[in-house]
């Protein structure tokens, strides 16, 4: 497998102002397009999320913890391997799960969805190097996905339900249960707020502010009217696992890798853009977000369609 360079000046990268409604689709594809070539930094593979420690992985390989978590989600769609599935990525970034899950299920079609062009192209380029033949990425809304109705055996999501509307995501809910068959299986990952937004800490809320305001999006999902839609549209939850110290040592690695960057950039002469720096200062404060318990936790959540 040949290195893919991703370029870090792309053609539409310019100084953009943050007059740019919070949460919109517009805020969403810039704040993407703008930060996604930064995420080498974190993956070389451009796992655009957490990672799951265990004792394969060990508590400090990065890559080994972020791949982990897309087996992860593997394990829990509970699937044979060598099945012929149909398998929905809802919202796949740059499709570095899309691509683990295709090289694991070789038989079976992956298809990611993101309203992000960029994306589409940079990702399918990179699963294309990968060798892989059955993982592909599409321009679509996970609200109303091209999917058509009941045709997956399976569908996941990575941290991508944050950017639903609302605080029970049931937008994004209702067109995850409108493509899976009777009896398929869903998995998803993602931080979830644990209490009411009034009852918030003052230095959480500050905190909370920052990372939603940065990362595009409006509010993280509050568990109990997450699972509350799930329920209402048909998804019935089996397991749910709170997994924040599984992902605490790579959260714990951001302002390492975050420094790094920083020091790469300023050697190399590259100026950041208000949409990246929010990205950095995202991150930081995403670290700590994790740290109110009572709060906020990170959790996997997996079931079938009813």
């Amino acid at each position: 497998m040949k290195t893919l360079a991703i370029p870090l000046n792309h053609p539409h990268i310019e100084e953009k102002t943050m007059d740019l409604k919070q949460g919109s689709r517009e805020h969403i594809r810039a704040y993407f397009e703008d930060s996604g070539p930064d995420y080498k930094a974190w993956s070389p593979n451009y796992n655009m999320h957490f990672g799951y420690c265990n004792s394969r992985t060990g508590f400090f390989s990065r890559e080994k913890m972020l791949e982990q978590m897309n087996q992860e989600v593997g394990d829990r769609l509970q699937l044979l391997d060598f099945g012929n599935w149909q398998i929905g990525d809802f919202g796949c970034g740059m499709g570095a799960t899309a691509a683990c899950l295709g090289e694991r299920f070789p038989y079976s079609e992956i298809n990611g969805l993101t309203i992000v062009p960029w994306q589409v192209q940079m990702g399918n380029a990179l699963i294309k190097n990968r060798g892989l033949k059955n993982a592909r990425l599409h321009l679509s809304d996970i609200s109303n996905p091209l999917f058509p109705t009941k045709s997956l055996d399976a569908a996941y999501a990575v941290e991508s339900f944050c950017y639903g509307e609302g605080l029970d995501k049931a937008n994004f809910i209702k067109g995850l249960s409108q493509s899976l068959k009777h009896d398929g299986r869903f998995v998803i990952v993602d931080g979830f707020i644990t209490k009411p937004k009034e009852e918030f800490n003052p230095i959480f809320r500050s905190i909370y502010e920052v990372v939603c305001k940065n990362w595009a999006l409006n509010d993280f999902a509050h568990i109990d009217a997450f699972k509350n839609s799930l329920k209402e549209n048909g998804l019935r939850i089996e397991t749910i696992e709170d997994a924040s110290w599984r992902v605490a040592p790579t959260a714990l690695q951001v302002p390492a890798v975050t420094t790094k960057f920083l020091w790469e950039r300023f050697r190399n002469g590259d100026r950041l853009n208000q949409l990246r720096w929010g990205h950095l200062k995202a991150c930081i404060c995403g670290m700590l977000m994790g740290m109110f318990r009572s709060h906020f936790s990170y959790y996997i959540i997996s079931g079938r369609k009813i």
